[in-house]
């Protein structure tokens, strides 16, 4: 038999054990919570991760669309391989549908959508004409600084590249070299 001494002790210890067993199972419970908060924090990171990327390679397409609204400057050796795919100068001439001015627009438009900043010009012309005697007409065409900073023009409907717009004008009719002057030019770009 257990003296009062030991069964004082043993209830004691068993009040222990048993507050030992409750702070156990409450320490479980707690570990369970805490498990399932680090299992949806785990998930969040993972959602959190995707939508990050998914984030980042939306940006790469939109900074991708904006380079087409930032228009640059072409090298001479672009600019001529863009007029050589360009089928601006194969358009057909139709003096009431279609003419220099549709011509430049149409090449002004083709070259944006490639990133490239081309000028819209037209000019207003007299001149002295040795068949027609005096001359006055306008003609629309395009205009471009380079890459390297010169600036040089286009005649739209040949994809004829020059330094100076009389050098269009000539090579559109030569007679007209005789007294040829620009009276007004604007350039749009």
């Amino acid at each position: 038999m257990l003296s009062e001494g030991e069964k004082a002790a043993f209830a004691i210890l068993l009040i222990g054990i048993m507050a030992l067993s409750g702070l156990c199972w409450v320490l479980a419970i707690q570990i369970g919570k805490l498990e399932a908060s680090n299992r949806a924090l785990a998930f969040r990171v993972f959602s959190l991760d995707q939508a990050t990327n998914k984030l980042s390679e939306e940006k790469a397409q939109l900074e991708s669309e904006l380079r087409k609204y930032r228009l640059s400057r072409p090298s001479m050796e672009e600019l001529q391989r863009f007029l050589a795919e360009d089928p601006t100068d194969r358009r057909p001439y139709d003096p009431r549908s279609y003419v220099c001015i549709n011509y430049a627009k149409d090449l002004r438009e083709a070259a944006r959508l490639r990133g490239y900043n081309i000028s819209m010009v037209i000019i207003n012309v007299e001149g002295y004409s040795q068949y027609h005697g005096a001359v006055s007409f306008g003609h629309a065409l395009n205009g471009v600084i380079l890459a390297d900073g010169s600036h040089v023009y286009i005649e739209p409907s040949k994809d004829m590249i020059v330094s100076s717009l009389e050098e269009i004008l000539r090579a559109m009719d030569p007679e007209w070299r005789l007294g040829l002057r620009i009276v007004t030019m604007v350039e749009v770009w």
